[in-house]
């Protein structure tokens, strides 16, 4: 049995009605901001990506995230628990409010 196949990806616990339309509209995805946050990725299963969590100090890739998972992206640490939206991901790493984030992400910081 794989870490895959032995947990499901959890419900997002951060979630806005407004986030979905501003990264769209702005062609912002979950890779795009991983890329911003220099979280490399790599791939186990077709649009399942790994990477190391910015979280905690690992050497394993146990940060698994799904692009296309609801049109918006999703992302869960298999070690510290986190998980949520892309925009979620980005607030916590880089310690910001809504507003700082999508600030940020539409400027291209």
């Amino acid at each position: 049995m794989t870490i895959e196949d032995s947990h499901a990806m959890p419900e997002p616990r951060f979630g806005n009605k407004w986030e979905k339309q501003v990264l769209q509209a702005r062609g912002i995805s979950i890779l795009d901001i991983c890329k911003r946050l220099g979280i490399e990725l790599f791939e186990r299963k077709p649009n399942e990506l790994y990477g190391v969590c910015p979280f905690h100090d690992d050497k394993v890739a146990n940060l698994h995230v799904q692009p296309e998972k609801g049109k918006r992206g999703l992302w869960y640490c298999f070690t510290c628990d986190r998980s949520g939206l892309p925009l979620q991901l980005y607030m916590d790493v880089k310690k910001k409010t809504w507003s700082e984030a999508v600030n940020d992400l539409v400027d291209g910081n």
